[in-house]
C-alpha cells in the first residue's frame, strides 16, 4: 500500500516504508523483495495497523503488508483515504522467490475500481522437518496427523478462505 502520489515501486527509493515488525516474516519478505528489485528504502518497523494509520496521516510513504487476501485491515481502509494498492509487476528479478498474482476488485472494493486488477506477488509456504528423532519432529508429525484428516473443517464458510 502507498500514498496515492506514489505511482510505482521505484518511487519508493529513499522513502519511509513500513516493512513490518523487526524479525517478522513481513520484514523478511519486504527486505528480500526490495533487495531483489534493487530499491533502497528507509525501513520503518511498524505493525500493519500502525502502518495504515501512518499512511493516512502521511508520515510514511508506503507499507508492505504480507497476508492472505482479503486482509481485514486493508479491507477497512476507506475509499478516498489517500492510500492505494501499489502494483508490484512480476519480473525476472523476482522469479527465484515469488509467484505472480493479482488483487482484484472483489478482494478490496474500497481500493480497486470495478473491473480493476492490481498485479502483485505471492510467497509460498512449506512445513518441513529434519529427518530423525527430535521433540520438534514429533510435534510436526503430530500436527500433520491431526490437520490432514480434518482439513475440510478448516474450509467452512466461517473461516478465512486461505
Amino acid at each position: 500500500m502507498a500514498r496515492t502520489e506514489i505511482g510505482s515501486l521505484s518511487e519508493l527509493a529513499g522513502k519511509k516504508v513500513s516493512v513490518g515488525p523487526q524479525g517478522s516474516s513481513s520484514a523478511a519478505t519486504a527486505t528480500a523483495l526490495f533487495k531483489a528489485l534493487g530499491i533502497t528504502v528507509e525501513p520503518q518497523h511498524l505493525d500493519a495497523s500502525t502502518a495504515i494509520e501512518r499512511l493516512k496521516q502521511g508520515t510514511i510513504d508506503a507499507a508492505v503488508i504480507v497476508g492472505g487476501k482479503p486482509y481485514p485491515l486493508v479491507s477497512a481502509v476507506p475509499t478516498n483515504s489517500g492510500i492505494h494498492l501499489l502494483p508490484i509487476p512480476f519480473s525476472a528479478s523476482l522469479e527465484a522467490a515469488y509467484l505472480p498474482t493479482r488483487i482484484e476488485q472483489h478482494d478490496y472494493p474500497n481500493l480497486i475500481q470495478p473491473g480493476g486488477k492490481v498485479p502483485t506477488v505471492a510467497t509460498g509456504m512449506v512445513i518441513a522437518r529434519r529427518k530423525g528423532r527430535s521433540s520438534v519432529g514429533g510435534a510436526v508429525a503430530h500436527f500433520v496427523e491431526v490437520l490432514l484428516p480434518r482439513f475440510a473443517e478448516l474450509q467452512t464458510s466461517d473461516r478465512h478462505p486461505k
